[in-house]
């Protein structure tokens, strides 16, 4: 099984997060929001809070199933549920929605998301799937909750 690696995306809504010189804060002082699409235990997801844990608190909010190509579709026919679930050493609450609805409640309950991970995915996010990857989807949604944002690339 091979595995993506993380990419930090930067933009204008992010731009309070960043020092003068264009860095992030310090890590000691950020907290990182993780997804994914293929589920809260799903092991990339645990690979990727154990590397980010070396930059600041980690927190998991992750679909309580798996969510591939759910692209950026949030859930509006039900109510959301997340229930805390043990995974390693961290903080992680699994949801029944889609990774898009997995960071609105992560960055909602959470009193400030500075990094938002999405990943580490199982498959390929290439071509026209990317279009279609909850993986990918995530990243934006991240931006619209003004967090800096990170998806799965291939590298």
């Amino acid at each position: 099984m091979r595995m993506r690696t993380p990419a930090l995306l930067h933009g204008p809504c992010q731009s309070q997060r960043l020092t003068e010189s264009g860095g992030l804060k310090d890590p000691e002082t950020m907290n990182l929001l993780i997804t994914n699409d293929d589920g809260i235990y799903s092991p990339g997801i645990l690979a990727l809070a154990r590397v980010a844990a070396k930059f600041g608190h980690v927190r998991i909010v992750a679909p309580d199933v798996e969510q591939s190509a759910m692209s950026a579709a949030i859930t509006s026919t039900r109510p959301l549920s997340y229930r805390k679930t043990p995974l390693g050493e961290f903080e992680a609450f699994r949801v029944n929605g889609t990774p898009s609805d997995c960071v609105a409640l992560g960055t909602h309950l959470w009193e400030r998301v500075d990094v938002v991970l999405s990943g580490i995915n199982l498959g390929p996010n290439v071509g026209n799937g990317i279009w279609h990857s909850g993986t990918v989807s995530a990243a934006p949604r991240a931006c619209c909750s003004d967090a800096a944002a990170s998806h799965s690339v291939r590298q």
